[in-house]
């Protein structure tokens, strides 16, 4: 499993624990908290999309041909599929972390605002 998918199932986490600790102290309030932790949490995986955005440029570069290399046609094409095939594979990464960080964001901030609405329905 991507440290990606652990890190959406670690702030879905967050939400249920949050949601069960309120209503084990019949506090709605608390799961307000536990959404803003969930936000949090969301900023901090900023930090992960910079870094794969790091790597994804130093891959960039790397992969970059040479224009004083003289290859052969056919490696020359060989190169460039695999090259589009790598851009391809980090440009899908920078979507599935951009959305799992917006997906947490909005979550933690919707029940950090209506958290405990939705506790007193079950209290």
């Amino acid at each position: 499993m991507s440290l990606y998918k652990v890190s959406f199932f670690v702030g879905i986490f967050i939400i249920i624990f949050g949601f069960c600790f309120a209503l084990l102290f019949d506090d709605p309030y608390l799961f307000r908290r536990f959404g803003a932790l969930t936000t949090g949490y969301a900023a901090c995986l900023v930090l992960l999309q910079i870094a794969l955005e790091n790597n994804f440029e130093a891959q960039k570069e790397e992969s970059k041909l040479n224009d004083s290399d003289e290859l052969s046609p056919v490696k020359e094409k060989w190169l460039r599929k695999r090259n589009d095939k790598k851009f391809l594979f980090y440009s899908q990464k920078r979507m599935s972390i951009a959305l799992i960080v917006a997906s947490l964001a909005l979550l933690g901030e919707i029940v950090h605002g209506f958290g405990d609405f939705l506790v007193k329905i079950f209290i």
